[in-house]
Formats: C-alpha cells, sequence, structure tokens
C-alpha cells in the first residue's frame, strides 16, 4: 500500500512538472501564420486555440474570487474578453495592475461582445450579429470559396451553422434581416449560386 502511494505521488509530481514545461515551452514557441508569413506571439494569450481558456482561468483565478464574492454577477468573462453591467470600477480594481483592460464600446447603449451585437433602443435590448473581422484594414476570409476540394456536405453544413448563428444570437426580425442579408453578400462574394442564398420570411 505504501509502495503504491508512493509511486503514485511520484507519477502526480512527474505529471504536474511536465505540465509546468509544457506551459512554459508553449507560451515561449508560440507560432502562428496566414501561409504566407509567419510570426512568433510575444505576449498575451495564443490565439484561437483551447489551450488560451486554460491559461486565462490559471492567470485570473485570484483576482475573479474577489469580485464573485462581492456578488458582482453582472460581470462575465469568455477567455480574455470581458463584459461587465455595472460596478465597473470595483471590477477593474480587482485585476492586477499589469492586466490592461481596453474599453471597446463608445457609449452606455451599445457594445459589442463575442458575436452579439447589443444596443439599447428607447429602453428595450437589441441583439444582432457582431463579426470583428468587418473591422480589419484587410478581407478576412469567413467563408471557403464555393469552387474548392471541400465536398458538397461541409459547404451545406457551414452555410447552416451560419444561420443557426443568426437564429440564436438576433432578438427581433430586423436585426435577422440585416444578418442575412450579409451572409447573402459573404455568399455571392464567394461563389456561391443563387440557391444556397437565405430566404427571409
Amino acid at each position: 500500500m505504501t509502495f503504491k502511494f508512493k509511486r503514485n505521488l511520484e507519477e502526480t509530481i512527474s505529471a504536474t512538472l511536465r505540465r509546468k514545461e509544457l506551459l512554459v515551452s508553449w507560451g515561449k514557441h508560440l507560432v502562428g501564420g496566414d501561409g504566407i508569413s509567419y510570426y512568433r506571439q510575444s505576449c498575451g494569450l495564443p490565439m484561437g486555440t483551447s489551450f488560451s481558456s486554460a491559461l486565462a482561468n490559471i492567470f485570473l483565478h485570484t483576482s475573479e474570487r474577489k469580485f464573485i464574492k462581492n456578488n458582482l454577477i453582472s460581470a462575465y468573462r469568455y477567455i480574455d474578453d470581458l463584459i461587465v453591467f455595472d460596478n465597473l470600477d470595483t471590477l477593474i480594481n480587482s485585476y492586477p495592475e499589469e492586466l490592461k483592460l481596453n474599453k471597446t464600446n463608445n457609449n452606455n447603449n451599445n457594445c459589442n461582445y463575442l458575436d452579439p451585437a447589443i444596443k439599447i433602443i428607447d429602453s428595450s435590448i437589441s441583439v444582432g450579429i457582431y463579426d470583428k473581422r468587418d473591422d480589419f484594414n484587410f478581407r478576412a476570409i469567413s467563408l471557403c470559396h464555393y469552387h474548392t476540394n471541400l465536398n458538397l456536405k461541409v459547404i451545406k453544413n457551414t452555410i447552416h451553422s451560419q444561420v443557426k448563428r443568426i437564429k440564436n444570437i438576433c432578438n427581433n426580425h430586423s436585426a435577422i434581416v440585416k444578418a442575412t442579408d450579409n451572409l447573402n453578400i459573404n455568399l455571392k462574394l464567394n461563389g456561391y449560386p443563387g440557391h444556397y442564398f437565405i430566404i427571409n420570411n
């Protein structure tokens, strides 16, 4: 029994050290690229990896315990994106000084958080689609071109997932119409035949 416990303890310590080495190695050698140019990320969370969530949770855990204990339930975080509905000053003071928080909304009547674009219009909340790629100063690829080597099932599933995204996020008809119109423009730009376009009812 003692031998088994000792062996399990050694295995646990060894696994912890390996995880620590992996964290350090991942942070030092994270490389990204677009197929033409490649770069090494020197700061911040790794973009577009499942590892980002774990790193954010490790780093922010201690700070966030403070405002969880203070019942600030009007603040939500997904990886490194944060939305706060009130008590902003208390929340900002909970985080360490070396963490830079960038305010992205211009006024208190609208904000973009992940996929939703949230607006207050005449005391009502309107939610539409927000795509940060629209803010880039270059054309970002959000749909593959119709004439690629992907099979039709993948193409249809991609369009279906975009329609589901619109229906899950938008909370009013005009936001749905606007989002589907944008999707249709994107489909047309990428060479999709007309029968793939979305018809608003």
